[in-house]
């Protein structure tokens, strides 16, 4: 049973891969391989009952589904849709680096930094919050008023008012990601740029909207 790699294995992997179901007739393997030798997929493949034509079945990572199980009818079609897999993984495993990357940078901001989050289905919510806390990892915030002013039906602009804190809104701590802030599960905030006049902070207008 032939296999082939496309990159550099420096190490085999310490653990066994779970079962995976190869087609009796995709007798060859092709490992995808990053840079430093860790496994990001596999594919079997052979040739099909039909003369001139193949098959192949390929697996993303330590899954035991597979991705796709495909015929072709030459190896030139076949060549181009490995390389095409190998191509998505190399560069899902470069976005994944580069999010685990950004991550671990500290971010940048400071108590009394104003943060907003906009959100909302078929109407456009707006909350600000004031950091309160900080430290290298994580934030803690505080919800805080906004003046609002109504443009037209459902609609309207706000900014807002800093160390004016809502009154039943509690401290909550938040792990950063770069300087985005989750808030829960539909809203993330992040900081509201703001310029000085007169020594006085003003932040841009955000517009809100409303459903009846």
């Amino acid at each position: 049973m032939a296999s082939a790699v496309l990159g550099e294995r420096e190490s085999d992997t310490k653990n066994e891969l779970p079962y995976r179901w190869r087609p009796s007739r995709c007798t060859e393997t092709q490992k995808v391989l990053n840079g430093s030798g860790k496994e990001l997929g596999e594919i079997y493949f052979g040739t099909s009952k039909q003369e001139g034509s193949w098959e192949a079945i390929a697996y993303c990572g330590r899954s035991a589904k597979h991705s796709w199980y495909i015929g072709f009818r030459s190896k030139d079609r076949l060549d181009e849709k490995m390389a095409s897999f190998a191509a998505n993984l190399q560069q899902h495993e470069e976005r994944k680096t580069a999010r685990a990357a950004e991550r671990k940078k500290p971010h940048s901001l400071v108590v009394g930094d104003v943060l907003k989050a906009s959100w909302g289905y078929d109407q456009t919510n707006v909350d600000y919050y004031q950091v309160t806390r900080v430290t290298a990892r994580c934030v803690w915030v505080r919800a805080i008023a906004a003046e609002s002013s109504s443009t037209g039906s459902m609609q309207g602009d706000c900014v807002p008012r800093p160390d004016v804190f809502l009154k039943n809104s509690k401290e909550t701590r938040h792990v950063v990601n770069g300087d985005y802030v989750k808030i829960d599960s539909v809203r993330s905030a992040s900081r509201v740029p703001f310029r000085e006049v007169g020594g006085v902070k003003v932040y841009p207008v955000a517009h809100w909207t409303s459903w009846a």
